[in-house]
């Protein structure tokens, strides 16, 4: 099931808040960090270069976003500048890197066939408000329980703010939504989020 929910451009924060919790994607395993986040964010390796400071896989900082490997249901975590001691430590390619040495990614020699699988990703700072919205049109696989959630928690805002939802394409109202989400709810949906 794909949903697919147009909104007013002030109700985006809301989805943002489920890219900071994490969400899954379908997509390569076995590829590298910097080749998923540029297939799935739709980003140049300067952006990366510039923008992404902190990269975690699976909880240990990635100094190297070129040999670290997504892996089926791994966790990767972006973050744009951090502040203070802690900030520059996580920081890839740190001058500080020694003080995190027990936390560092190391890959395995492995070689790693690449095929479709799914893996987590969060985003935060700027990230989220640079990288958020793009990912979202994409697409991404969310907890049906937790969105209906979030769309029930503010559900004056959400009248207001949802222009158009479709679900395969099929267009609804939220009312035939939400029992969809709840009859669903131990269930993943795929969700894209467009703003007007």
């Amino acid at each position: 099931m794909r949903l697919n929910i147009t909104v007013d451009k002030r109700f985006i924060p809301v989805f943002l808040t489920l890219l900071q919790e994490g969400v899954t994607l379908n997509g390569n395993i076995g590829a590298s960090v910097r080749d998923t986040i540029k297939e799935h964010l739709d980003i140049t390796d300067e952006y990366i270069d510039k923008k992404i400071s902190t990269v975690l896989l699976d909880s240990s900082v990635v100094d190297d976003m070129d040999r670290a490997v997504i892996k089926e249901g791994s966790v990767l975590a972006l973050s744009g500048a951090m502040p203070g001691l802690v900030g520059a430590t996580m920081r890839t390619h740190s001058f500080y890197a020694s003080f995190r040495n027990a936390i560092t990614y190391r890959e395995k020699q492995d070689a790693h066939k690449v095929k479709q699988g799914r893996f987590h990703i969060k985003l935060f700072n700027v990230l989220l408000k640079e990288l958020g919205p793009k990912l979202l049109k994409k697409g991404i696989l969310v907890d049906s329980a937790k969105l209906y959630e979030i769309l029930n928690a503010q559900s004056e805002k959400t009248a207001m703010y949802i222009k158009e939802v479709s679900l395969d394409d099929v267009s609804l109202d939220l009312d035939k939504v939400n029992k969809i989400l709840m009859d669903n709810d131990k269930s993943m949906i795929e969700l894209a989020v467009n703003c007007l």
